[in-house]
């Protein structure tokens, strides 16, 4: 396809990509495929903001195509590029089927042969199986969406060269609107659930191939550096603009088509601001061979790339290594050394694909140093061994599995309770709750080394690479030791912020109880409808919901969820799902922990306030608490949170919230605390308040529970009224692999124990434990 007239006249003068092979282009896309793969390596937030790595590939290829389409013609030039994916993904097809065929054979997970379809032509997101976790399918995103660029080309280059002001106004607006749009929840056919998130991937990355199609056809030639860098300024305005005022989810860029496209945008101007400086060091000798490595095999190391970030990670992993410098050293070395192999292995087909004559190598090796090249893949192996083997410590415990990098498990049901006679100690306790020992005295003259000495002991005992323990006692101090390493390898800190998970339902219930008490809503009524949101299957009452009796099937563990966690981008995406399942059983016959009934309570006060669930705890909880540290997290892919978790905090703020809505039952009636913690005997299940044990039973057969609260996936917050004081525990890594609730409630019990002995020794009563 030709350019027009007008177009040719920009073809004079200096250009910003000149025909023939261009330095500046494989660079860009050299360094894009970097940035990748140290996202999806490491996948902190703010990488993100360092380069809008597929923005510039969109951009490489926009370019790339017109050039082509200019010389060959639209069809031939699509055609060339399907033929250029199509062998390549098959084969990584082929391989990924028959891992996750192996894998969920032995998994017991299903495998869903409808979805083969899709991964040899991607005009959808192809499916993975759980067994995989998304590291196989879910990048294929990209493929799916430069499918539907390829194949809308010729119509929108004619539209950008025509009226190019025109349409790029329209699919800038249609960025926005489609994100707007994805967040509300409209267009979503059961069908294509996804469809219009997909539709902001088309309209945000074709904008970014447009513009490659105008650099090349020199539209941008007569635009100076310095007019780039206003570009890139006020973009960066945007950017600051739309984080400040619109949700950004995770605080990744990629969740927010908008924020994705100003700040894309902004590092495409300054890279077209410093045209001749990116080509000077794109023909430096040392970065030279990695951008023509990376040029020839870029499809292969995005395949790719992932395999080998799960290999390393599970040698890591089944080494029982410890994170740190040195961790992290052979980390980067086994992907590297993944990448390289995998290039080896099946980079050729992409020559292939290309038409040329498959290499195993793609860079050229002088003959002198053909002889030496076994050599130094020896000794690239050799380093790679030394450095797992030598450089990376061991944990304390080879046997127990590094468990801070694998994907978190949900929230679940506490144990199920079990109750003896009552002891001493619960008939010493005054009143129904509260401590025979004054709880300020006990928790100023708590010697802080003793509850460390504790917490170490017990994470040495039991392998346990991090943890952080708070305790807070009534309007007195609030201590939090913390020791060992984060998710991330970073050493844990006291004021470490964490996402607590499934105790956000403490603070719901809380709020639930309170729109009961204005007459917003009725604890033993058939819900309201709920607008926009699909029916329920049956009649259920909040009690229900908050007890866990309604029967709406968890919406983690429907075949949807298990298939592909990230089609949930919303609470309405979880409700679609227990709207459109059978009841697990009768509402109210029985109890089952499910993360639905939240997610409905979520939406019901968001109906009845008026008011963004967010707005709703940081107005009625957070800030009159003095919570400063705490906030509500907004849904995103796979986790629809909204009511039923969510919540970042300090243990330290979150023992003062915990306390104030256990102890002091702070904004709802003593009516409405009685009934938030009824909890049930046989399923340690009450309103929005889970009950622990060790469990007692008195003389007259009433139920005492050694603690209530709530536990997240990680993270556990519980009152203990013989003590008067709320224990926070967050441990790296879940509570609910290895035995590892047990023995954080080993550790509960160990603190109550030594406050216990404490408060005997300040009243001079040294009874025995």
């Amino acid at each position: 396809m030709p350019p027009d007239a007008a177009d040719t006249a920009h073809r004079e003068g200096p250009r910003l990509t000149p025909p023939g092979r261009d330095g500046f282009l494989d660079l860009i896309r050299a360094v894009a495929t970097l940035r990748v793969i140290v996202w999806h390596a490491f996948g902190a937030a703010v990488i993100t903001y360092v380069i809008a790595a597929m923005p510039a590939m969109f951009f490489v290829t926009g370019s790339l195509f017109a050039r082509s389409a200019d010389r060959h013609g639209a069809r031939t030039t699509i055609a060339d590029r399907l033929r250029r994916i199509a062998p390549s993904l098959w084969v990584f097809a082929a391989v990924a089927w028959t891992a996750m065929w192996l894998g969920a054979s032995r998994s017991g997970t299903g495998l869903d042969w409808r979805h083969v379809l899709l991964w040899l032509v991607p005009i959808s997101d192809p499916a993975g199986t759980p067994w995989e976790g998304g590291w196989l399918a879910t990048p294929l995103w990209y493929l799916r969406t430069l499918l539907w660029i390829f194949l809308l080309a010729p119509l929108a280059i004619r539209a950008v060269r025509r009226w190019p002001v025109r349409t790029f106004a329209v699919s800038g607006l249609l960025v926005v609107a489609l994100d707007l749009a994805d967040r509300a929840g409209w267009l979503r056919p059961a069908f294509a659930d996804r469809l219009v998130w997909q539709l902001g991937d088309l309209a945000l990355y074709g904008t970014f191939f447009l513009f490659g199609v105008r650099v090349a056809d020199g539209a941008f030639d007569r635009v100076r550096p310095r007019h780039w860098a206003l570009v890139a300024s006020v973009a960066t305005i945007g950017a600051v603009a739309w984080w400040l005022t619109q949700p950004v989810p995770s605080g990744v860029v990629n969740n927010s088509h908008p924020m994705h496209l100003l700040v894309g945008m902004v590092w495409l101007a300054l890279a077209l601001a410093s045209v001749p400086a990116l080509r000077r060091l794109a023909d430096h000798h040392l970065a030279r061979p990695v951008v023509r490595f990376l040029g020839q095999r870029s499809l292969t190391v995005y395949l790719w790339h992932t395999s080998a970030i799960v290999v390393a990670l599970w040698i890591l992993d089944h080494q029982g290594r410890s994170p740190g410098l040195g961790w992290g050293l052979s980390y980067v070395v086994l992907i590297a050394g993944g990448v390289v192999v995998a290039c080896v292995l099946f980079g050729w087909i992409e020559d292939l694909g290309a038409k040329r004559p498959p290499k195993l190598w793609p860079l050229p090796i002088a003959p002198a140093r053909r002889r030496r090249a076994p050599v130094a893949v020896a000794s690239a192996l050799l380093v790679t061994v030394l450095t797992v083997w030598v450089v990376v410590p061991r944990t304390g415990d080879p046997t127990s599995e590094e468990r801070s990098f694998r994907p978190g498990v949900p929230s679940q049901a506490p144990p199920k309770p079990t109750f003896d006679p009552v002891d001493a100690r619960y008939e010493m306790v005054a009143g129904e709750s509260g401590s025979a020992r004054a709880p300020v005295a006990l928790g100023q003259a708590l010697d802080e080394n003793d509850v460390q000495q504790l917490v170490a002991a017990w994470a040495l005992e039991h392998g346990v690479p991090g943890v952080a323990v708070g305790l807070a006692f009534p309007d007195g101090p609030v201590r939090v030791t913390a020791i060992g390493v984060d998710e991330e390898g970073r050493a844990r800190d006291a004021a470490d912020r964490i996402d607590v998970m499934s105790v956000t339902k403490l603070f719901t219930a809380n709020l639930v109880f309170r729109a009961v008490e204005a007459g917003l809503l009725e604890l033993d009524e058939p819900l309201p409808g709920l607008g926009a949101y699909p029916a329920l299957p049956r009649p259920i009452t909040v009690r229900e919901l908050l007890t866990h009796r309604s029967g709406l099937l968890n919406y983690w563990e429907s075949e949807q969820y298990v298939a592909d966690p990230e089609s949930l981008t919303s609470p309405l995406d979880a409700l679609a799902i227990a709207a459109a399942s059978p009841l697990q059983f009768e509402p109210g016959s029985e109890s089952r922990y499910s993360s639905t009934n939240y997610i409905v309570l979520g939406v019901l006060l968001e109906q009845v306030t008026g008011q963004p669930f967010d707005v709703l705890v940081d107005e009625q909880l957070l800030r009159p608490l003095g919570l400063g540290s705490a906030a509500i997290l907004p849904p995103q892919a796979g986790l629809p949170r909204t009511g039923a978790a969510g919540m970042v905090t300090d243990l330290g703020d979150l023992g003062r919230g915990v306390l104030a809505l256990l102890r002091d039952h702070v904004g709802i009636s003593d009516a409405s605390y009685r009934a938030m913690t009824n909890i049930d005997r046989d399923s340690a299940m009450g309103a929005g308040v889970n009950g622990f044990c060790p469990c007692r039973t008195d003389p007259d057969g009433e139920a005492h529970w050694f603690g209530m609260g709530y536990a997240g996936g990680h993270t556990l917050a519980l009152y203990l009224p013989t003590s008067d004081v709320v224990v926070t525990v967050d441990v790296t890594g879940s509570f609910w692999e290895d035995d590892r609730f047990a023995q954080v409630m080993e550790l509960v019990e160990r603190i109550d124990a030594r406050l216990w002995q404490h408060s005997q020794e300040l009243d001079g009563e040294h009874a025995p434990l």
